[in-house]
């Protein structure tokens, strides 16, 4: 990895003390508040790999997260977690086709 891909990925670790916050303080919404996170971290990389997949999927992980997050009930609050591995399948796919696509496109040249 690049080095500035690599600064993006160590970014992500100054997300933590604020998870810690929420899972001390409001333990409730912890899983929420990962889920956005976790989305919200892709973002940058729709810049830095020229892939739009990222941050579409960025778009739609965080504001899931949080439509999900405050209109579940806790017994259903698992299904957050269900919501962030679709997403993450779908930007997965997407991803591979779109490099696919790419490497095709520069053989065919």
């Amino acid at each position: 990895m690049q080095p500035l891909g690599l600064w993006l990925n160590f970014a992500q670790l100054f997300y933590f003390p604020f998870l810690i916050f929420v899972l001390i303080k409001q333990p409730d919404y912890f899983l929420m508040t990962y889920v956005i996170i976790t989305g919200a971290h892709f973002f940058p990389y729709a810049w830095f790999y020229n892939e739009k997949g990222f941050a579409v999927m960025a778009g739609v992980i965080s504001m899931g997260g949080l439509l999900l997050g405050l209109s579940l009930d806790e017994e259903n609050m698992y299904l957050l977690g269900v919501f962030m591995v679709c997403c993450l399948l779908v930007l997965g796919i997407w991803i591979y086709v779109s490099y696919l696509s790419k490497s095709r496109n520069s053989t065919a040249r």
